[in-house]
């Protein structure tokens, strides 16, 4: 099942978000992964506003035994592009998230992230952590999609 959302370029949209996530989790995912899934959406959904032009959409699709969260905007500024190697809030998608990945379009830009809703990602539990990880965690998970501007020796995951 899959919710879809248009969000306006406000700050007070990013706990609608949440709070969407939250509501759409309940009861299929563990209190834990569905706060981790909070989280990393408050962390695409602010960058969209922040940083791109509206609309902003988010998209929550549970699929089998993940869940997709997928935010697209309008893009930023010309030649500019989805970039998961920039600041702290993407490095913590790349670290909590089993998935992730970016592309950029003549229509915009989209993030999207994935995590499975019966268990935490490998790179947690072999931490030791049981819910959001350190944003030093390193472990590398397959992912992706679409052109990703990395700095050499990283993934896109």
């Amino acid at each position: 099942r899959a919710v879809t959302v248009t969000l306006d370029a406000e700050s007070s949209e990013v706990s609608r978000a949440r709070r969407l996530v939250l509501d759409t989790l309940r009861g299929i995912a563990s209190d834990e992964r569905a706060y981790d899934a909070a989280l990393l959406t408050s962390e695409l959904v602010t960058n969209s506003i922040v940083h791109a032009r509206p609309p902003v959409r988010l998209t929550i699709d549970v699929q089998h035994a993940d869940v997709v969260v997928t935010v697209s905007d309008a893009g930023g500024a010309p030649g500019t592009g989805p970039r998961l190697d920039h600041g702290r809030g993407l490095a913590l998608v790349r670290d909590v998230a089993s998935r992730c990945g970016a592309s950029a379009s003549a229509d915009g830009t989209t993030v999207w992230f994935s995590l499975p809703l019966d268990q935490p990602p490998a790179s947690l539990t072999q931490a030791g952590v049981a819910s959001v990880g350190s944003a030093g965690s390193s472990a590398s998970h397959g992912a992706t999609a679409g052109p990703i501007s990395m700095p050499s020796g990283h993934d896109s995951r």
